[in-house]
């Protein structure tokens, strides 16, 4: 019984993930094992996408700095927000109070 090959697709992002492993890890020879691959066809699958790859760990890098950021700008408008409403709260109470008398 054959196992069902991946399409070409597929297979160029199975190769890059293991490129990714291996460069993010520095040893493809320990990545290849992992996989039951030969080292030299990882460290030439390394060879053949590092570049396409480390450009996308780079993109992937900035997306979750620009995110972070995002993050913290939300924080301060959360922050914003909440001492405003603190300060409508005891507006309303104050008026409230005026109201009664």
């Amino acid at each position: 019984m054959r196992t069902k090959v991946p399409n070409t697709n597929q297979f160029i992002e199975l190769k890059k993930q293991i490129v990714r492993e291996a460069l993010e890890g520095g040893n493809a020879a320990f990545v290849a094992r992992q996989h039951g691959l030969s080292p030299k066809t990882v460290s030439q699958w390394v060879r053949d996408y590092r570049e396409e790859v480390e450009e996308e760990m780079a993109k992937k890098d900035q997306d979750q700095v620009s995110v972070l950021s995002e993050d913290v700008d939300l924080k301060k408008q959360l922050d914003q927000a909440l001492k405003l409403i603190g300060k409508l709260k005891v507006e309303n109470e104050i008026l409230q109070d005026l109201l009664k008398k």
